[in-house]
């Protein structure tokens, strides 16, 4: 394997799906290498779509979802993959801020009512809010993001300006709090706000 450039294998593995890349990462380290920065150059979380039930009904199966997606971002917050990472795309559901923030549910969201009693989903969402949040500025690499409903307050700002690559900010349905705070030098920006 070492008698091929990094390049004509990274041509060669392109053509593999997502779903094919991690069992053949386990194999090799070489490729494992050069696969590393494909598998975690784009990442989502679909916060909403998980509260909301859109792809499971069940309260137990979207806890478990939830779960994942919380360990994943733990995971994901560790070196070296936050400088792996090139774009996020993250919504959730309503306004959410950090630990300690107020939350407000815009007119335009629709909530499941369905909690646990225990209240373990409510902590799970909370949990993944926060763990995002918090890792933001760790992203170092991150050259687009796009958030929807994110309580857009004076640390997400912070976070925000640390993030030296960043080119391109697109953000829907956040609440921006008035602050003064670090210029972005954007390529394209782009704010929706719906209409109430």
């Amino acid at each position: 394997m070492d008698a091929l450039p990094p390049e004509l294998w990274l041509a060669c593995w392109s053509f593999l799906s997502r779903r094919q890349l991690p069992p053949i990462s386990l194999v090799c380290k070489h490729f494992r290498s050069l696969c590393l920065p494909l598998l975690f150059a784009h990442q989502t979380a679909d916060l909403a779509a998980i509260v909301r039930g859109i792809a499971s009904t069940s309260l137990i199966e979207r806890t478990h979802r939830l779960n994942r997606l919380a360990l994943r971002l733990e995971g994901l917050a560790q070196p070296p993959y936050t400088l792996l990472v090139r774009s996020w795309s993250v919504r959730f559901v309503g306004t959410m801020g950090g630990p300690g923030e107020g939350r407000t549910v815009p007119r335009f969201f629709v909530l499941a009512a369905n909690t646990s009693p225990s209240g373990i989903f409510d902590s799970l969402r909370d949990r993944v809010a926060s763990q995002f949040l918090k890792s933001l500025g760790l992203y170092r690499n991150l050259v687009s993001l796009e958030m929807q409903s994110v309580l857009i307050d004076e640390g997400v700002r912070t976070a925000l300006g640390s993030l030296e690559h960043l080119e391109e900010l697109r953000i829907d349905w956040c609440d921006v709090k008035p602050s003064d705070g670090v210029l972005l030098q954007l390529k394209r920006f782009t704010n929706y706000q719906s209409a109430d």
